[in-house]
């Protein structure tokens, strides 16, 4: 909804204060979908990143209405002959109120006894479509769907309160808050990438074919686009290997490039996807056919990097949304560490794709897509270096962040 994104109204400043229609409350302003991924304003055009600059700071305490649900423990998830990984299972919804203050998250359920949970406990923030996993030492995850406020405004909310907690504690600045809360590594000595690419390397001069369910969905998903979306051109797709490993970065505007950008390219790849959209009943089951495996994406999840290095030792690619999740206003967001500490160590060709147009035609705060052309350009692979141990590895992550980043933003 509009008002995940427009959490103050820009006229009267008011939080929280637009109804589901996109209706303010207080001074009757009114917030509509307009061309692309305009939203009218009273009928005047604003572009999401000027919205986003008028709304006021999101501070670090607040308080909210959500419906809480508990982690109810995991299961397997299987398709087409092997194991994908683990999917969480939520239980029973509850209504409840979330307060949050300079040293404390406190959610109090309707019925149940309330959940106190120091800040400096918490060791990751999840944003989803419309909610927040919360994830602390020794609790199960918590999941948090807003009722009438924003999970963007209060992912930004839980960010600033975090860091200045960490801060007040001594700890640090944080750099990053999925998969885990933490702040910057210090370089030391391993084996693991070496380790790494001796499982990597026997998939160099491996071409594997892809199930006829993949074949069938991306020429599925490619032609209706074509046909009824808008259309999708595609450039770079040289820059693809013949044969062996590969992994694929796409930017993340919409859900529109999870489906475009495998079925645009012939060789079969696995993309990584968050793991609670296994969960739902049909997408699930489709997706766990179509060469997709999940992540939990509120710890690190060894799980899913040995699968994926599996997959490059029999010769597959991969595909990460390195942005972690959907941008909210079209520009590319900051890279997620654990993939670029991959990809340095994996050694296997990294190729950044740049997708336009995606967010215009669907963007995340919108619930339907719009007619809009797409286009997706492959570029070159990034001559990243490769790293020996762990200490290399770090010392080289934010250069070799900058560079994906610049070659997803169309600056190389």
């Amino acid at each position: 909804m509009i008002r995940d994104i427009v959490w103050a109204c820009i006229a009267c400043g008011v939080e929280g204060a637009l109804d589901d229609a996109g209706t303010c409350r207080c001074c009757g302003a009114q917030y509509r979908r307009g061309r692309g991924a305009d939203i009218l304003v009273n009928g005047k055009p604003y572009q999401p990143r000027e919205i986003v600059k008028l709304l006021p700071h999101a501070g670090s305490t607040g308080k909210a209405h959500v419906v809480l649900r508990e982690s109810a423990g995991d299961k397997p998830v299987h398709a087409l002959g092997q194991y994908l990984g683990k999917v969480e299972v939520l239980g029973e919804p509850r209504a409840a109120q979330v307060t949050l203050d300079a040293a404390m998250l406190r959610i109090a359920p309707a019925a149940g006894a309330t959940i106190d949970i120091p800040l400096i406990d918490i060791t990751a923030i999840q944003p989803s479509s419309h909610t927040l996993q919360i994830k602390s030492r020794g609790r199960a995850v918590l999941s948090l769907r807003f009722t009438a406020s924003s999970p963007k405004l209060w992912e930004e909310r839980l960010q600033h309160a975090l860091a200045d907690a960490y801060r007040r504690a001594g700890q640090g600045s944080v750099v990053e808050y999925q998969p885990r809360v933490c702040t910057r590594r210090a370089a030391s000595s391993d084996g693991t990438a070496t380790r790494i690419r001796n499982l990597v390397k026997q998939g160099f001069d491996k071409r594997p074919h892809a199930p006829w369910q993949t074949r069938l969905c991306k020429w599925i998903a490619r032609n209706a686009w074509r046909r009824f979306g808008g259309g999708v051109s595609v450039e770079g797709l040289e820059h693809i290997p013949e044969r062996g490993p590969f992994l694929v970065l796409p930017n993340h505007q919409s859900y529109l490039e999870t489906m475009l950008v495998p079925a645009v390219i012939s060789r079969p790849l696995y993309p990584m996807a968050k793991s609670t959209q296994f969960s739902a009943p049909l997408v699930g089951w489709l997706m766990a056919r179509l060469l997709t495996f999940p992540v939990r994406r509120f710890e690190i999840d060894p799980q899913a990097v040995r699968f994926m290095l599996r997959r490059f030792g029999e010769g597959y690619g991969a595909l990460i949304f390195i942005e972690g999740e959907r941008t909210w206003d079209g520009d590319v967001q900051a890279m997620r560490h654990g993939a670029v500490r991959l990809a340095l160590k994996a050694g296997v060709p990294v190729i950044p794709c740049r997708v336009s147009g995606a967010f215009e035609a669907w963007p995340r705060w919108s619930s339907w897509p719009q007619r809009h052309p797409v286009r997706i350009s492959f570029e070159r692979p990034l001559d990243l270096p490769v790293a020996a141990t762990r200490g290399e590895c770090e010392a080289q992550l934010e250069p070799a962040m900058a560079m994906i980043h610049d070659a997803l933003a169309g600056r190389v």
